[in-house]
């Protein structure tokens, strides 16, 4: 798909409500979500989440564009370490405090800093499935704390069209930017598989343990 030919769009995600903005719109558009869609930017309804969003692109005669999602910092888990060593250790930990099954992550070095920035990633994944359906091609996720940092004057005020101007910036920080810098993750889904493992092989290992007592007491 050649970006060139669509609309840029810009979506700020904030809680359950949506900041719509982009080339051809007249102003700042609200999208709200119902909280039996999502909750807390875990995806409770599939249908309802792609109900809620296409009755608002027909509402607002929106039809397909290049979307850059830019989420709040109520959006997004953030870290920031000093150095690579205390990025070692405490990485491991932090994306344990993350509250999702599937997380997404990537670590940005920026201003001097290592920062790690995290989000669900099933939200991620549906946002992008209910777009693509509606004829929208979602180029990038941004954490709006990224941005601040390169774009001073959103500290200060949310601007979508500043946004929207400097575009090809905000991709830049794009939490999807590859398989190798992204460390897309299943990290609380697969440490909940090994526990499981672990408990059954411990009690495999205690019932070995009562057979070979048991043995020992009947020959004694």
């Amino acid at each position: 798909m050649d970006d060139g030919r669509k609309h840029q769009i810009v979506l700020y995600i904030n809680g359950n409500k949506i900041f719509v903005y982009g080339e051809g719109l007249p102003a700042m558009l609200q999208m709200d979500i119902p909280t039996d869609a999502v909750r807390d930017f875990d995806v409770i309804s599939l249908e309802k989440f792609a109900s809620a969003v296409g009755i608002f692109l027909v509402a607002n005669n929106i039809e397909g564009g290049v979307v850059t999602v830019v989420f709040s910092q109520e959006a997004t888990f953030e870290k920031e370490f000093t150095d690579e060593t205390q990025l070692k250790e405490g990485l491991s930990a932090f994306l344990d405090r993350v509250p999702f099954e599937e997380i997404a992550y990537r670590i940005y070095h920026i201003n001097k800093k290592i920062k790690v920035l995290a989000v669900n990633k099933e939200y991620c994944s549906v946002l992008k499935k209910i777009l693509n359906t509606e004829r929208f091609f979602l180029h990038a996720f941004v954490p709006l704390t990224l941005l601040q940092e390169t774009i001073p004057e959103l500290r200060s005020r949310l601007d979508l069209r500043m946004i929207l101007e400097k575009i090809d910036l905000a991709k830049q920080y794009n939490l999807f930017f590859n398989e190798e810098t992204t460390n897309v993750a299943s990290s609380n889904s697969d440490k909940s598989g090994e526990k499981k493992r672990l408990f059954m092989l411990l009690g495999i290992f205690v019932i070995l343990l009562i057979g070979l007592i048991l043995v020992i007491s009947l020959r004694n």
